[in-house]
């Protein structure tokens, strides 16, 4: 004989036929807006493809990954990296697309030149989905993280196909084949960013393209040694707006570039770099003011936006260059341009390093506090 169920138990209610099927239909119209994420595995969660899921989750995206490394890390240091064969690097991807295009990409650690192959492949095939791509070389503990030939592939093959690049000034010396010196002196670095960005994007610099993106107060153009504890700090002082603007609820693929891709050429690389952009990060070049410069070529003329701010003192600076750029990725896949994006991202890494600056995780550069303040999973109709 059946037996009643317990007071407390919870029994499921069997929706009739017909109303399963509404719902399956009314569910078919809502998506989530997916961003891949490409990168290594960080055991510690600080850095790596577990920063960009907190990241993109926090900024109301759907994360998805494609691991490129296995490694044995913590907040004191990488002690082993090993790298995965790019056959399955390149399943992964294909597994994810076929699945839920991303409406954006992030691309962190690629440690060999077959596996940038496999992502500057994926580019040219998904375009103009943009890649945001941050060139993980070195660990903040001195461990080499690209192979010397992989560094070659990734200028000749994957910076053509990127939207938006965002090496720090030691990345961006070896990208351009340039020597890091101007002693810490702010007034320096810009000199020396203009010279990478001509070498990378090619133009030349026209100094009524420059803009300023100051809420943090004005550059200072005294030479001064760098706060080593400073971090990739913001180019904003306010509480970010974690849901940040509308998205495009249209059922075609945003153009989240800023103005149209250009669809001339037989070089798919060349029609997904159209526009191209380089962001040069400021959290190592010293001076009492953080200064991110973004630079842009239009008309055959490089135009700079500069983004300043107080810089931050904090030891929990573990995966800011990973935090920052899938936060790029995020407001991409919103629909904003880069410029945007960019100026909403970093609005949100200055606020997650605020939050975590007092928080002590792990003996060595912990993380920042990614979910200060999460926004919902976006929602939108196709």
């Amino acid at each position: 004989m059946p037996t009643a169920p317990h007071p407390n138990t919870l029994v499921p209610q069997i929706a009739p036929e017909s109303q399963e099927n509404q719902l399956d239909a009314a569910a078919s119209r809502l998506r989530y807006v997916p961003v891949l994420a490409v990168g290594g595995s960080d055991p510690s969660a600080g850095a790596g493809v577990q920063a960009d899921m907190k990241t993109l989750s926090a900024l109301g995206c759907y994360a998805t990954t494609a691991i490129t490394a296995i490694t044995a890390q913590n907040s004191m240091g990488v002690r082993s990296v090993v790298p995965v064969a790019p056959q399955l690097l390149d399943a992964q991807i294909a597994c994810v697309v076929e699945d839920q295009r991303p409406r954006a990409v992030k691309v962190g650690m690629l440690a060999t030149a077959e596996q940038v192959e496999v992502v500057a492949r994926w580019a040219e095939r998904l375009a103009p989905v943009p890649f945001v791509a941050d060139p993980v070389m070195v660990s903040t503990s001195g461990r080499r993280l690209m192979e010397a030939d992989a560094l070659e592939a990734y200028k000749r093959l994957l910076w053509p196909c990127v939207a938006l690049l965002t090496p720090n000034v030691h990345e961006a010396a070896l990208l351009a084949g340039v020597a890091v010196e101007w002693g810490g002196c702010p007034t320096g670095f810009e000199a020396f960013a203009s010279e990478v960005a001509m070498r990378l994007l090619g133009g030349e610099m026209n100094a009524k393209g420059k803009e300023t993106n100051a809420q943090g107060g004005e550059a200072n153009v005294n030479c001064q040694e760098p706060n080593a504890h400073g971090g990739e700090a913001n180019a904003n002082s306010k509480q970010p707006n974690a849901h940040g603007s509308e998205a495009n609820a249209n059922s075609q693929e945003p153009n989240a570039l800023g103005s149209e891709a250009n669809a001339q050429g037989s070089d798919t690389r060349q029609r997904n770099a159209s526009p191209h952009w380089l962001l040069i990060k400021g959290g190592h070049a010293g001076g009492e003011q953080s200064r991110d410069l973004l630079f842009g070529l239009q008309g055959g003329q490089l135009t700079m936006t500069e983004f300043v701010a107080p810089r931050l003192v904090s030891r929990n600076t573990h995966g800011t260059g990973c935090t920052l750029s899938s936060a790029i990725a995020a407001r991409l896949a919103l629909a904003d341009s880069v410029p945007q994006a960019v100026a909403r991202a970093k609005e949100y890494l200055t606020a997650a390093m605020r939050h975590g600056a007092r928080i002590e995780a792990g003996k060595g550069h912990g993380p920042m506090n990614h979910l200060f303040a999460p926004a919902p999973l976006r929602v939108e109709e196709t």
